[in-house]
C-alpha cells in the first residue's frame, strides 16, 4: 500500500500562506483530480442552439451541460452534452458557458441588445464558477442578469477558506491557463482580471510514499522527472520512456478551439490530427490498468490507487504536460481568489447576485419557461432560465418537475 500527496516544496507557497486540501478518508490524494479524462471530455453536437427562443430552459450540469428545449421538455429532448467536471476543472465551465450563451444570445447583435431600453432577462440558478461565467457573458451581451445562490457566498464547489496562516482548499489543485501565452488565459480574461492573481509552481509536484518509508518524487520538470523514475525503477526503463514520450508529445497538444470562426477551428483541428492516435490510445485505458505495466510498486501506486484510478490515463498525462509548461499554477488564495473577482466583475457590469436565495422550482407555462419561484414563495419572471446547479437535481428531483419525461442519461 502506498500513499501519495502534494509535496510542499520550497516554491510551493509564500511564507505567510500554507495550503491544505481537506479530503475524505483515503490513502492518498490525486493531483489530477481536477482534470477530465478524454472519455469524459466528450461533446454531442449542438442542435438548434443558434435558433433558441425565449422560454428555453438551459440546464448546466456539473459535470455536464444539458440544454432542454422547454417546448418539448415533457417529452424529453436532450439537446446538448458538453464538457466534463466544470466544478473542479477551471477551463471546462468556460467551454460550457459558450454553449449556454450561444443558446440565449439575441438574434440581434450584442450592441443592439445593449441599447434595448427593456433588455431581455436571464435568471441563473447557482453562483458556482459555471453560473458566474455564464452571467458575465450574458451581461456583456446586453441581457439583464440575476444569479440566485442558495448559500451565503458564491462559488459552489469552487471554494476555499482561511484558518490562521492556512488556506483550506476544496477544489483547485491548479488552474489551467495560468500561463499568459496560453489561449485559456485569454478566456479567463473575458470573465475577470486573471493577471492580478499570483501563481505558484511547485518543483516537486507530488510524492508517493510507501508504509516502509520508501518514496518517489514526481517533479514538474520533465527531464528531472524522467531521471528520478529511471533511477528509482531501472527495471521499468522501457515503460518509463514510453510514458515520458507521451507527456512530452501532449505538452504541445492544443485544446479544441472555442472560436466561432471556421478558420480557427480548422487550424486547431489540423494541429490535433497528428496527436489523435496517441489520444485515442490513452483515452481507452484507465490509469489503474496503465500502472499495471510497471513492476515497481510505487510507480503502480502513482497510476493506480485512489478515487481517480478508473479515469483514463490521458488525464494524468495532460496534467503533467500542463504543469511542465507552467500552465497549471496554483493561485494564492485558492478557489476564492478566482470566484471573488468573477462575482465582483458581474456586479460591476450591472448584474445582480443574490445569495441566500434558494430556488424551489422553474416556472413553466404552456411548455415555456417563464421564471423561477424561491422557497419563500417569491416569483422572479425571466425570458430565459439557466440552471447551473446540479443537473440531476435540476431535471429529476426538483426544479423542472419534468423528470418523468426526460430520457435517462448514463452518469447523470
Amino acid at each position: 500500500m502506498s500513499r501519495r500527496h502534494h509535496a510542499d516544496g520550497d516554491q510551493m507557497h509564500e511564507p505567510e500562506e500554507r495550503l491544505m486540501h481537506p479530503l475524505p478518508a483515503q490513502r492518498h490524494a490525486h493531483p489530477d483530480r481536477d482534470e477530465p479524462t478524454d472519455d469524459e471530455e466528450r461533446a454531442i453536437s449542438v442542435r438548434n442552439t443558434s435558433t433558441a427562443s425565449a422560454g428555453q430552459i438551459v440546464v448546466s450540469f456539473a459535470p455536464r451541460l444539458i440544454q432542454i428545449n422547454s417546448s418539448t421538455a415533457p417529452r424529453s429532448t436532450l439537446v446538448d452534452v458538453c464538457g466534463a467536471r466544470p466544478s473542479n476543472v477551471p477551463h471546462a465551465p468556460i467551454r460550457a458557458v459558450r454553449v449556454v450563451i450561444r443558446a440565449i444570445r439575441s438574434p440581434h447583435p450584442a450592441g443592439v441588445a445593449a441599447m434595448n431600453p427593456i433588455p431581455r432577462k436571464v435568471v441563473i440558478i447557482g453562483a458556482g464558477i459555471a453560473g458566474l461565467c455564464a452571467a458575465v457573458h450574458a451581461r456583456k451581451c446586453g441581457y439583464a442578469v440575476t444569479v440566485l445562490e442558495q448559500h451565503e457566498r458564491p462559488g459552489g464547489l469552487a471554494t476555499s477558506w482561511q484558518r490562521g496562516t492556512y488556506t483550506f482548499e476544496a477544489c483547485l489543485h491548479w488552474l489551467l491557463g495560468s500561463n499568459l501565452h496560453d489561449p485559456t488565459h485569454a478566456l479567463w480574461r473575458e470573465v475577470f482580471d486573471i493577471d492580478r492573481l499570483h501563481f505558484v509552481y511547485p518543483e516537486e509536484w507530488m510524492r508517493v510514499e510507501s508504509e516502509d518509508g520508501n518514496s518517489l518524487s514526481i517533479y514538474s520538470n520533465l527531464e528531472r522527472l524522467e531521471a528520478e523514475l529511471l533511477q528509482h525503477a531501472p527495471q521499468d526503463e522501457a515503460q518509463i520512456r514510453q510514458f515520458m514520450h507521451a507527456v512530452r508529445s501532449l505538452s504541445h497538444c492544443p485544446l479544441p478551439s472555442l472560436s466561432s470562426a471556421w478558420q480557427d477551428r480548422l487550424t486547431t483541428g489540423l494541429q490535433l490530427l497528428r496527436h489523435m492516435p496517441l489520444l485515442q490510445n490513452l483515452s481507452h485505458i484507465t490509469s489503474e490498468d496503465y500502472g499495471k505495466r510497471f513492476n515497481d510498486s510505487l510507480l503502480r501506486g502513482f497510476f493506480g490507487e485512489g478515487e481517480n484510478a478508473q479515469l483514463a490515463v490521458v488525464a494524468l498525462v495532460f496534467a503533467l504536460a500542463w504543469v511542465s509548461n507552467r500552465n497549471a499554477g496554483y493561485p494564492i488564495g485558492g478557489s476564492h481568489a478566482v470566484i471573488g473577482p468573477i462575482a465582483q466583475n458581474l456586479q460591476q457590469l450591472g448584474g445582480v447576485l443574490r445569495t441566500g436565495s434558494s430556488v424551489e422550482q422553474i416556472l413553466v407555462e404552456d411548455d415555456t419557461a417563464v421564471g423561477v419561484q424561491l422557497d419563500d414563495g417569491e416569483r422572479i419572471d425571466a425570458d430565459w432560465v439557466v440552471s447551473a446547479a446540479d443537473g440531476h437535481t435540476t431535471v429529476y428531483n426538483r426544479y423542472c418537475q419534468v423528470g418523468a419525461g426526460v430520457d435517462e442519461y448514463n452518469g447523470a
